[in-house]
C-alpha cells in the first residue's frame, strides 16, 4: 500500500531499525526553542550496524530494473510480544540468473539483535514472496554466515486495502531455501509497505 502516508510511515520505519546505533551520530547539539529552552534535533544515524549503512529499500540506488524479471522490497514494523521489531530488504532476480538484494532487522526483544545480509534467494509468486539470505553483520558476531528465510505479502497499494505482511526470520538450510516457499505465517504490518512484481 503506497500513499503520502504509508510513505511517511516507511521512512519513519527506517529511522527506527537505526534509532540504536547512536554511536554513529556525532556530539549532540541542540537548537533554541520558542519556550526559550533548547530541544535536540532529529538526527538519522547514517549507520544502522558499523560500517553498514541504513537500507532504504526505496531509494533511487534500488531503482535500476534493467533486466529484473521478478523483485520484492519494503519496510516496516510490528510488534512481537512488546518488542518492536522493524526490517528494511530489497530482492530482484535478473534475466541472467543473479539474484541482488540486502535485508535488516532489529528485533528489540530480550533475546534480540541487529543483523544486515545480503539476499541469495528470491521466490515470487503472485504477491507473495519468499527471500532467502545470509548475515554479513550482526550485534551478535558469531550469528554472521548464518542463513536465513522470510517471508511476505503485498497486500495492495491502495488506502482502503489490508495492511502488508511480512514474517520473522527462519534459520535456512541452504542459501537457496526460498525455493522451497517454506510456510512461515506472516504477521500484518503496523507501519510500513510491502512491493512485490511477478515477472509472469
Amino acid at each position: 500500500m503506497l500513499s503520502k502516508r504509508t510513505t511517511l510511515t516507511v521512512l519513519c520505519a527506517a529511522a527506527l531499525v537505526a534509532c540504536d546505533a547512536a554511536d554513529s551520530v556525532t556530539g549532540p547539539t541542540t537548537e533554541p526553542n520558542l519556550l526559550g529552552g533548547t530541544v535536540p534535533p532529529i538526527e538519522v544515524p547514517d549507520e544502522f550496524l558499523p560500517g553498514v549503512p541504513v537500507l532504504d529499500p526505496f531509494a533511487p540506488v534500488w531503482s535500476d530494473d534493467a533486466g529484473v524479471i521478478e523483485s520484492a522490497r519494503g519496510g516496516g514494523h510490528w510488534h512481537v510480544a512488546t518488542a518492536l521489531r522493524t526490517f528494511a530488504f530489497t530482492a530482484k532476480n535478473r534475466a541472467d540468473g543473479t539474484v541482488q538484494g540486502q535485508y535488516q532487522v532489529n528485533n528489540r526483544d530480550v533475546s534480540g539483535s541487529k543483523e544486515h545480509g545480503t539476499v541469495t534467494c528470491l521466490e515470487v509468486d503472485g504477491n507473495e514472496a519468499w527471500i532467502g539470505g545470509v548475515i554479513t553483520h550482526s550485534s551478535v558476531p558469531d550469528r554472521e554466515g548464518i542463513r536465513r528465510v522470510f517471508h511476505v505479502v503485498d497486500r495492495g497499494e491502495g488506502s482502503g486495502d489490508p495492511p502488508d505482511q511480512a514474517s520473522v526470520l527462519l534459520v535456512a538450510a541452504t542459501t537457496a531455501a526460498c525455493h522451497m516457499r517454506p510456510y512461515i505465517p506472516p504477521n500484518d504490518l503496523e507501519g510500513g509497505n510491502i512491493q512485490v512484481r511477478d515477472g509472469a
